[in-house]
């Protein structure tokens, strides 16, 4: 009865077909064999890929781009937190003005401040500070503030997101999460952002012209341990302390798409499994029956 599952490797025997244990045991993991490789093919071929080509950005400061931050700043009221963005292009200043962000007390700490929203500059490279000075006297140029009030200044912050322009799947954002604590002086937290345009392009959506980014920071004291005359206070010799996030534009735009496999890649992919799997499943039972033939001869 077993043998009655042997319907692709029958024996021929005197002008007939002769079926045997031996073949239905290869043609059932023949098939079983199948199965697997042809839903293993289905599976990869619904699965989408993400093709990349890069491209010259033709249009540099043309655009807009849309800021979106949201950082909290640990050690400092909402009052003390000014927030000014300058945008500049061949030295020459093309926007300068402070964002009207949303500024939320942190509510589980004495002090503290969340800053977030969003600011629509130009694509030109820009600097977003965060300082003691408001933003009249950022304007002006002018620093009137006081060595003690530098002193209280304490930017340690947290940066819970930084995008530039719409989210869109895999979109690098390497600042997000970052953290930068520092208890013993003023310090700089310097940021120095890559911004690369990218478009998205999905298979179910519009396309998306967003941006990437990669990023280097470091932190510094506003006061150099080799520097006597801003120990003793001398605002001409203290450097400013805050949050300075630094970037620029890249000239190479990356288009990013979705794609998926053709019916006729699927369809060759399992004729070729089907042929394949059938011609090494005959080899091996041609293989197993001359073997069983030499012991009964013997």
């Amino acid at each position: 009865m077993f043998a009655g599952f042997d319907v692709a490797f029958s024996k021929s025997l005197a002008g007939v077909r002769e079926k045997t244990a031996a073949g239905a045991v290869v043609s059932l993991l023949a098939y079983a064999f199948m199965l697997c490789l042809v839903v293993s093919e289905f599976i990869f071929f619904q699965d989408v890929q993400i093709v990349e080509k890069l491209e010259l950005d033709v249009s540099p400061g043309a655009e807009t781009v849309a800021i979106y931050v949201d950082i909290e700043f640990y050690e400092l009221p909402c009052e003390a937190v000014h927030l000014h963005y300058r945008g500049q292009h061949h030295s020459k200043v093309m926007e300068d003005f402070s964002p009207e962000f949303r500024k939320t007390p942190t509510a589980d700490r004495k002090v503290g401040c969340r800053l977030e929203g969003t600011a629509h500059a130009r694509k030109v490279p820009g600097l977003l500070q965060v300082s003691p000075v408001n933003a009249d006297e950022f304007n002006r140029g002018a620093k009137s503030v006081t060595y003690e009030s530098l002193q209280r200044f304490n930017a340690s912050h947290h940066i819970h997101d930084l995008a530039f322009g719409e989210i869109f799947p895999g979109m690098e954002r390497p600042l997000r999460g970052k953290t930068g604590v520092k208890s013993d002086g003023m310090y700089q937290y310097q940021y120095q952002v890559k911004v690369v345009p990218t478009t998205y392009a999905g298979l179910y959506r519009p396309a998306v012209a967003s941006n990437q980014y990669s990023s280097t920071y470091y932190y510094k004291k506003s006061i150099g341990d080799d520097n006597p005359l801003a120990s003793f206070g001398i605002l001409n010799h203290v450097e400013e302390p805050g949050f300075f996030l630094r970037f620029q534009f890249s000239s190479i735009k990356i288009h990013k798409e979705e794609v998926k496999h053709a019916w006729s890649e699927f369809l060759t992919s399992v004729c070729a499994i089907l042929g394949g799997v059938y011609a090494a499943a005959e080899f091996l039972d041609v293989v197993l029956h001359q073997t069983v033939l030499a012991k009964k001869i013997d």
